[in-house]
């Protein structure tokens, strides 16, 4: 199979890249069973193959997309949080000092 060049794809329309793909991926597959099977005599062309199919998918991925019409979101439903009650730190001064302070022995 002759390795495809980047123009020739360019030209192809949408439907007939999404044909080569799949009949790359059908060639692709029967290349590897051959190799399974000690069938293949150029193991070289699997990974043409493989370039080949990476090569159309990125000129698929270059032409301008079918824009679809876009979905509303969906809409999502408002929680209502519950009020709780907030108790304001105690101020130091009121606490009792934990710290011991050491009299002197007279």
């Amino acid at each position: 199979m002759a390795q495809l060049k980047a123009k020739e794809i360019r030209n192809l329309t949408t439907e007939e890249l999404k044909e080569k793909v799949e009949g790359l991926k059908k060639e692709l597959f029967s290349l590897r069973l051959q190799a399974r099977l000690g069938k293949l005599e150029k193991h070289s062309t699997i990974q043409m193959t493989k370039r080949d199919i990476a090569r159309v998918l990125t000129v698929m991925g270059e032409q301008p997309q079918e824009k679809e019409p876009k979905k509303e979101p969906k809409k999502v439903k408002e929680l209502k949080v519950k009020e709780t009650k907030v108790h304001a730190k105690e101020s130091s001064g009121s606490k009792k000092s934990k710290s011991k302070t050491k009299t002197p022995n007279a």
